[in-house]
């Protein structure tokens, strides 16, 4: 079933579009509910290499959040994402004080430039952080701001965020986010002219498999991120790989229903659209913990039965009235 995505090269002429529509229209959070576990297998357990926060009362407002989802990678991916965690939630919150930013008011061009510098401030004090090896390890960002009147979105990697939508009686999917792969055309460019190589994993008889993934040379095994974006990764920054997000902001409509917010351990194996239609009846009954538990133990199933292993996965929901 093809899911309603956020195009890419058109993502700014969507924007506009969804800014113009609706602007009267607020919507309340009625529940939220998460769950963050890590993956394995039958003959190992994995560290959980996935965070995640929930600022409540965002801005002083009892009606404002600030969500995020971070999954690391690489040897001390989980180090990585547990500075992220501890440290982004606090430079948001204190930047947007210092620069006065009003989320009803200040234009959106000035707060998307402002969290695309506080991204490029983080990385940089991650990388100076000596205790923590940033070589060949990083981690994704996902963010979502709440507010009853529109919600803000920001992201590295490919972890996600989904709107689940009603239409004449049917449930639909929205990203809210991009992932960033190496083969999309914007983030392919920049790599290919940082001298980065961008293709699957070659075996020593020369066959590619699994993903497409930034290199920094030809034949040599060296960063194989299968992402465009990230904190971290000094190796894949040095070929293009990027700390900046991607800023999104969205009004809301009377069809919007529910958020989704997941790391890839989710979304692997678990497209936008059939995500929804997990989640709907659950949200016509008000069990919000019934939903959590069927996206988990869907992801999970997928894994062990594709994979033999489990991946860390971590989601956040969010019912809204």
């Amino acid at each position: 079933m093809k899911k309603n995505v956020l195009n890419y090269n058109n993502k700014e002429e969507i924007k506009e579009n969804l800014l113009n529509e609706n602007i009267t229209i607020k919507k309340y959070i009625a529940n939220i509910t998460y769950v963050c576990k890590k993956g394995g297998n039958n003959f190992k357990q994995k560290i959980n290499q996935d965070n995640l926060f929930i600022s409540e009362k965002f801005q002083g407002s009892k009606k404002d959040y600030f969500f995020g989802i971070c999954d690391g990678h690489g040897k001390y991916g989980k180090y990585i994402s547990s500075y992220i965690v501890t440290n982004l939630p606090n430079s948001i919150i204190k930047n947007f004080k210092e620069n006065k930013i009003d989320l009803q008011n200040t234009k959106f061009s000035t707060i998307k430039n402002l969290i695309i510098k506080i991204f490029i401030d983080i990385n940089e004090l991650l990388i100076q952080d000596k205790s923590i090896n940033t070589k060949l390890s990083g981690t994704t960002c996902t963010c979502l701001i709440y507010t009853p009147d529109k919600i803000i979105t920001f992201n590295l990697g490919d972890s996600r965020i989904i709107l689940g939508k009603k239409q004449n009686d049917k449930y639909i999917s929205e990203d809210l986010t991009i992932d960033h792969k190496p083969t999309i055309p914007d983030e392919r460019e920049r790599i290919l002219n940082s001298n980065g190589i961008i293709e699957p994993y070659k075996d020593i008889n020369g066959n590619f498999s699994g993903p497409y993934r930034v290199w920094t040379k030809k034949n040599e095994n060296i960063p194989g991120l299968a992402m465009s974006r990230s904190f971290g990764d000094e190796i894949a920054h040095s070929v293009g790989v990027s700390e900046k997000p991607d800023v999104f902001q969205f009004n809301y409509k009377l069809e919007d229903k529910f958020i989704v917010m997941g790391s890839d351990g989710l979304w692997e194996f678990v497209d936008s659209q059939e995500c929804v239609e997990l989640v709907k009846n659950f949200y016509e009954n008000y069990d919000i913990k019934g939903a959590v538990k069927k996206l988990y133990l869907t992801a999970k199933n997928r894994w062990i039965n594709k994979e033999g292993a489990i991946d860390d996965i971590t989601i956040i929901i969010i019912f809204l009235n």
